[in-house]
């Protein structure tokens, strides 16, 4: 059967229900079944497509709280997401309640707690949604609240969208996790966590004592207004207390919460020191008034504080070494100094019986192990106060030293902290040995003669042990280009190495060490005898070991000449005659740079014979007989005679006569200017004159003036020569 429907023109769209009945009016026989005699068939006009709201289905996430554990008292967040399974949009404005329901959940105690609100957003179809800022319910759970809960999600709850379906709207927690949500109870549960004070406990000092309080992880409810008891028993069992602090709040762990009790720790103890661990007794909610988890864990007597004795403490701050170099090195064989800061920085002044005690040794710990020595300060350092100590030291081998300087120890002293006496300084200790020469001095003067070179040479900065070799070197350097290093023999005080020598050979050399560090030099040098120059001596010293190159030379210089310009006195008459004698002596100018020399000077002197031949020329004469000139100039290759007279006298005599006696002429030879005469005996005056021989002898012995003790020698053949007047 066909029927046919006109849609009126101002029928909404949608979705229409067309109900066929049959036999509407009841009017024909049949059996009882009415139940198969209407159907129905749905038709959309124009545009028929729905949203369909529901939850997103993820398993046992498709509801969860936060934080997971819902606690009496507290509040928790309920998560989910929304699906749009339908066709069409879901548009702004739809509502989500939050309801809860207290078990035994029959479905009749449902209340609603919380309300998103109208949604900002379109769920397009096929969309999910899962903002928690506008899908996030909060849920305060009651005080009153342990127990099982079960929770509901209800998406449009007045209906105010059209939707394909209504019947996926609500979303339960039992229906997601197949249980119920339980609800835990909230309590406290207290415990001691520790002790501890600010600082080291000393012995008469007040000092804040911090008792930990706080709850175990059971507990999951403030504890309010809690209390505490303590008890204190020292070292000597005397016991102290019981002390009650509080009230305070206590919060969840891990929060901790100080009691803290201002402690005036005991100076003495039965007549000794109140010092050792000191045993503590700490209970929390003594009284039991604070509903907890766990009453046994209120408790703690295992807990101690170290009481200690206010000491002195003695520090080693600093080591310093003195002199040392730009680098921070020691010097080897230099005096040096170590000077050891020591401070004390304890909690008390030292006792004048402690400053007696009070000592610091120094030692090497390397290169090798030693004590250098101890150092008795013998002085009290109040707090805060330092003392410098220092004491001498000879840096010996090359290498790197540590030093060490400790306070106190032989441990008289009774001290906060023994383990901070020592500190110590590494250092480099290096070579400042220097090899040096100073002072050349020789003499200018004729070639051909010696002029004895002298000079220093030495070492600085020796080390206390072993010796050092320093060579050295002499050479002369003329003009031209002339030089010439002296070959030198072993002389006095100084060596020649071997002619294998690995650095120096066949070279002068001393052997020095810090006692004797340095050596006064004398040689002889004769310079060349056919050259006049200006020479210049350099001596050079050598060593392996030296730290300055600028001071190992010296120089000095001579100014030599060479001369062939020579007087002699060639001969002496002596006449005598009745009342006086005669002298006559003859000069000879044989050769010479100059061919005339003016105004020589001739000097004659008479002696005693036994004075001149005691002493000599040192002999005083017994008459000086003045310097005669020769007038007018000498001439090369000629000769010329003076005559000096003496009134005679009785007795043996010799008469010595010098040329030039004033040096004025440079000669080569000066020793032929003394003439001798041989010993002239006289009788007296009356008897002078009988003999007039002329003598004409060529001095005493035919050579020059000899010394005294050569004329003791040759007395007996002196005697032979005399001659009477």
């Amino acid at each position: 059967m066909e029927f046919e429907w006109q849609v009126p023109q101002d029928t909404d769209e949608g979705w229409y229900e067309f109900i066929v009945i049959a036999d509407y009016y009841e009017n024909n026989t049949e059996d009882n079944n009415f139940s198969n005699n209407r159907d129905t068939h749905e038709i959309c006009i124009g545009d028929c497509t729905l949203p369909d709201l529901t939850w997103v289905e993820q398993g046992l996430e498709s509801i969860t709280v936060r934080p997971p554990e819902a606690v009496a008292g507290e509040v928790v967040t309920v998560l989910y997401a929304l699906a749009n399974i339908g066709e069409g949009d879901a548009p702004p404005g739809i509502v989500i309640n939050l309801e809860v329901e207290k078990c035994p959940c029959d479905g009749s105690g449902w209340q609603q707690v919380n309300t998103t609100g109208s949604l900002r957003v379109t769920i397009g179809a096929g969309q999910t949604f899962d903002s928690e800022e506008e899908l996030g319910m909060n849920w305060s759970i009651p005080e009153d609240g342990p127990g099982d809960w079960d929770l509901r999600i209800v998406i449009d709850p007045g209906n105010n969208l059209e939707e394909a379906r209504e019947d996926n709207n609500n979303l339960t927690w039992y229906d997601v996790h197949e249980d119920y949500l339980e609800v835990i109870e909230r309590k406290p549960d207290l415990r001691v966590a520790g002790v501890s004070t600010p600082s080291q406990a000393y012995a008469g000092d007040t000092i804040d004592l911090d008792l930990h309080i706080q709850q175990s992880e059971l507990g999951n409810k403030m504890a309010t207004d809690t209390n505490v008891r303590l008890r204190i028993t020292d070292p000597e069992l005397q016991e102290y207390g019981p002390y009650t602090l509080g009230p305070l709040d206590v919060g969840t762990f891990p929060d901790i919460i100080f009691f803290t009790f201002e402690w005036d720790i005991p100076l003495n103890c039965g007549g000794s020191a109140c010092i050792g661990d000191y045993t503590l007794e700490v209970m929390v909610d003594p009284g039991n008034e604070i509903d907890e988890w766990d009453e046994t864990n209120n408790l703690r007597n295992d807990l101690s504080i170290n009481v200690r004795e206010k000491l002195p403490d003695l520090i080693v701050s600093d080591v310093v070494i003195t002199p040392v170099d730009e680098d921070g090195s020691a010097a080897v064989g230099v005096a040096s100094t170590i000077t050891a800061v020591v401070s004390n920085i304890g909690l008390r002044d030292m006792s004048p019986s402690e400053g007696a005690d009070f000592e610091v040794t120094f030692s090497t710990a390397a290169p090798s192990q030693s004590v250098i020595g101890t150092i008795a300060v013998g002085i009290a350092l109040a707090i805060g106060e330092s003392a410098n100590v220092s004491i001498g030291y000879i840096f010996t081998d090359l290498g790197t030293y540590k030093v060490v300087a400790e306070a106190d120890a032989a441990d008289d002293i009774n001290e906060m902290d023994e383990s901070n006496n020592e500190a110590y300084d590494i250092l480099p200790a290096v070579t400042s040995i220097d090899g040096w020469v100073q002072n050349v001095t020789t003499t200018d003067g004729l070639s051909g003669k010696n002029h004895p070179l002298s000079f220093e040479i030495g070492f600085n900065n020796l080390p206390a042990s072993g010796w050092q070799y320093l060579f050295f070197r002499v050479t002369v350097e003329g003009t031209g280009g002339w030089g010439d290093v002296l070959q030198l023999e072993a002389g006095e005080n100084f060596l020649i190495s071997a002619s294998d020598h690995e650095v120096w050979p066949n070279m002068a050399f001393v052997n020095l060490t810090a006692a004797n560090s340095n050596a006064s030099i004398m040689l002889n040098w004769v310079p060349d005898k056919d050259r006049s120059d200006n020479y210049t001596i350099t001596i050079e010293v050598f060593a392996v070991i030296d730290t300055d190159e600028d001071n190992n030379a010296a120089t000095t210089t001579a100014n030599i000449e060479k001369l062939t310009t020579d007087l002699l006195i060639e001969k002496m008459s002596v006449k005598d005659t009745a009342s006086s004698v005669q002298i006559i002596v003859d000069v000879v100018f044989p050769q010479g740079e100059q061919s005339t020399l003016w105004d020589v000077e001739v000097s004659l002197k008479v002696y005693d014979w036994d004075d001149y031949a005691a002493d000599g020329d040192a002999a005083v004469p017994r008459e000086n007989l003045g310097t005669k000139t020769i007038n007018g100039g000498l001439s090369r290759g000629s000769s010329w005679s003076l005559t000096f007279t003496w009134a005679r006298e009785k007795g043996e005599f010799i008469f010595v006569a010098e040329v030039d006696p004033n040096n004025k002429v440079r000669e080569i030879d000066e020793i032929n200017n003394v003439y001798a005469s041989d010993v002239e005996e006289f009788g007296d005056v009356s008897t002078g004159g009988t003999d007039n021989g002329d003598e004409e002898g060529g001095g005493l012995f035919g050579i020059p003036s000899i010394s005294g003790l050569a004329a003791l020698s040759l007395l007996g053949t002196v005697a032979l020569l005399r001659r009477r007047r």
